[in-house]
């Protein structure tokens, strides 16, 4: 039994769903969900409905509809069988709870954020002379290019007249005030100038930068600036200040100090709306960007840099590394470039030919053309010497193999093995029966097994494929506990309780499950990738695949229902099938072999593993298996990338807590012991710090 949406997902909008799975088939004539919203104080019920039979199990569900902000639904469930006999599931007479999230966001209306130049208002020296044709003259000194200049002439310092406007990025230092025919019958001659700053669109070079960005008034409490001057190198965070009001909204404002030419600031804003919740403005994920240039500069576009072979990591001892910049207008922009981990500059090494690498280097370069133009800073990790072991072909094992290139249309994500996934396409194998089930002094074999010990992978010119496994060997562990075929099995669950993770871009990704959804939301029981590896997309099925959601990392953090920008529905009512996703399962055991131990203890014993349960009479029939088919476009990679770079995976399963991982070999998913008042596993609900290295598809 469980209910969807999952704690720390349910909004103040959702419907509250309770999905119960009751066996044999027709043995339930009906019941009822009994539910309360004030501690108990006061009760209500909603019929539960019939949605389906499957192997040997009766599916229901009853929709309790919406709650308040912050509200905590208790509930349990009533069946009734053919004999009129009452069946209970209440939590061990502790009831189950349903958490609402808080209020609603404040922020209804956040504007796109703009980075304007400010021009302090800077006059000028100035002298008057004659010239050699007997005019008038000014000469000037120390004047702001980026000023605009009015000059005006009086006779009496009371009426002024305009002489003359000069504009900003004017280069003339000299300018005629009055002709020597002019100056006969004239007495007397004042003259004065005035210097106008204030906003330009563009940010000149050594003025400040003022950053802006209006939201609904009263919307946000915080504002926070997030920026970088060396191309994404390094980042600071600074407090925003309300500046005022434009229109109904309130302009956040900060300045950033005076920079030079070339330079280009990379910027992102978090807003922190009224119920603490971020809402990160970040251009999705690709971060805003200003030039700083010269008043009157017409070239503002920066030249770009690229790099080859793109695959920088090698067995050889050595690589040479090949720079190429390219401008829109210059034809032979320079490059700059540093080995030392410091930013490049324009007084860096120069590019005069090809790098050859002999240890372990990151070349970070930067593209200037003739104008002073600044490429963003590129930076390649060159590793030499590097050899990579491939897996054992028992567990633990991650990569005994890096998958394989498959025939266009060879692989069909329906959950039947034909014959595809074959062990050269094993990226992790898993022990079975290393699950909570059997932690420490915990028997706990009547729980549904949540045990991953396969993933395959293969990919064509356009897709990427993934296949899985779990398996239940209860039946050979624990015969009496091990009930129908179809018990408690993933496949037959309507819960999502399962994921997998994807890890396309090096030293990026979320930190915390899509479910988390933002930065700042601290103890929820739901993994946390702290190693090296983080994901950049996370998918989340539902075990009987009913229902399933992608989302693409923004600034490092999964968001939720943001209306299809980055997060969609793949599978189920309401999908998104233009995507291309496609999933399918099956009630089988697709593997060669089903290594794994007597208990999740001895999983590390010398030895281990040590039985093979497929030769011991498991019945597959009790496992679930499961094929995904994902778009490469989706994930912005081609083939060519996938094979040349690489990505990375791992697959989760769990309820309130993951409970196993695959590639599976920190102890993560089982590092707390002991059972809950209702014999279930503490590790079902524990906050789990994943730092097991994914596996990789591809390429290392």
């Amino acid at each position: 039994m469980n209910h969807w949406p999952t704690n720390g997902a349910i909004e103040p909008t959702s419907d509250l769903w309770v999905n119960i799975e009751s066996w044999p088939q027709k043995a339930g004539m009906g019941g009822e969900v009994i539910y309360s919203t004030d501690d108990g104080t006061s009760w209500q019920s909603k019929p539960l409905t019939f949605r389906v039979a499957q192997d040997n199990n009766d599916f229901w569900n009853c929709n309790l509809g919406t709650f308040p902000a912050g509200a905590t639904v208790k509930y349990a469930v009533r069946l009734t069988d053919t004999t009129g006999t009452d069946y209970w599931q209440n939590n061990s007479n502790s009831n189950f709870s349903a958490t609402i999230n808080g209020l609603a966001s404040s922020l209804t209306q956040v504007d796109p954020p703009q980075a304007k130049g400010r021009i302090p208002a800077a006059k000028p020296r100035i002298f008057l002379r004659y010239d050699e044709n007997g005019s008038l003259v000014m000469d000037t000194a120390d004047r702001n290019a980026a000023n605009t200049y009015t000059i005006k002439q009086s006779g009496d310092l009371v009426s002024w007249t305009n002489v003359r406007t000069v504009p900003a990025g004017d280069q003339a230092s000299v300018w005629e005030l009055v002709a020597s025919n002019a100056l006969a019958g004239l007495s007397k001659n004042f003259f004065r100038v005035e210097a106008t700053g204030g906003e330009s669109e563009q940010v000149y070079e050594n003025n400040p930068a003022r950053i802006s960005i209006a939201a609904n008034q009263n919307g946000a409490k915080n504002a926070n600036l997030l920026f970088s001057t060396d191309g994404g190198l390094t980042w600071q965070v600074v407090d925003m200040v309300k500046t005022g009001v434009a229109g109904n909204k309130d302009l956040w404002s900060m300045e950033i100090s005076g920079l030079p030419k070339g330079s280009q600031i990379r910027y992102a804003i978090e807003l922190i709306d009224q119920q603490n919740k971020s809402r990160w403005v970040n251009n999705d994920g690709n971060d805003y960007s200003a030039m700083v240039v010269r008043p009157g500069q017409t070239d503002v576009s920066p030249p770009s840099v690229s790099h080859s072979p793109s695959n920088t990591t090698t067995a050889a001892a050595s690589l040479v590394v090949t720079l190429t910049a390219t401008d829109n207008a210059d034809p032979n922009p320079q490059i700059r470039y540093t080995t030392d981990g410091t930013s490049p500059g324009a007084s860096s090494t120069l590019y005069t030919g090809p790098i050859t690498v002999t240890q372990n280097t990151t070349i970070r370069c930067v593209a200037i053309d003739s104008e002073g133009n600044f490429s963003p800073v590129r930076s390649i990790e060159v590793t030499v010497g590097q050899t990579q072991n491939f897996g054992p072909n028992k567990p633990y094992s991650t990569n005994p193999t890096l998958g394989k290139a498959v025939a266009n249309g060879a692989i069909t994500a329906d959950g039947v093995n034909n014959g595809e996934w074959t062990d050269d396409k094993l990226v992790a194998l898993g022990m079975a029966n290393d699950d909570p089930r059997s932690l420490g002094s915990n028997w706990t074999m009547h729980e549904a097994a949540i045990n991953l010990t396969h993933i395959w992978a293969a990919w064509d010119d356009t897709n990427l494929y993934l296949a899985w496994q779990f398996v239940d060997v209860t039946d050979v562990i624990d015969g009496a506990n091990a009930g129908g075929a179809g018990s408690g099995r993933i496949g037959s669950n309507d819960g999502i309780l399962h994921w997998i993770a994807l890890d396309t871009k090096p030293e990026q990704g979320a930190t915390k499950d899509v479910w988390s959804k933002n930065a700042n939301k601290q103890n929820v029981a739901q993994p946390l990738w702290t190693g090296a590896n983080k994901p950049d997309f996370q998918i989340c099925l539902a075990g009987s695949l009913w229902q399933g959601f992608v989302s693409r990392a923004v600034n490092n953090v999964f968001p939720v229902d943001d209306g299809g920008v980055n997060y969609f529905k793949i599978l189920g009512g309401g999908s998104n099938t233009a995507l291309g996703f496609q999933a399918g399962k099956g009630a089988l055991f697709a593997g060669t072999s089903l290594w794994g131990v007597d208990d999740a203890d001895a999983r590390r014993n010398a030895g281990a593993p040590t039985r093979n349960f497929m030769t011991q009479g498991h019945n597959g029939a009790r496992d679930s298996f499961y094929e995904i088919k994902i778009p490469l476009a989706f994930l912005g990679i081609t083939k060519a990338q996938l094979e040349s770079q690489g990505l990375g995976v791992m697959i989760g399963a769990g309820s309130n807590s993951t409970v196993d991982v695959l590639p599976q070999d920190d102890g993560a998913t089982l590092d707390t012991q002991g059972v809950e008042a209702w014999n279930s596993p503490l590790e079902w609900g524990d906050v789990d710090s994943i730092t097991a290295p994914f596996a990789r598809i591809g390429a290392w």
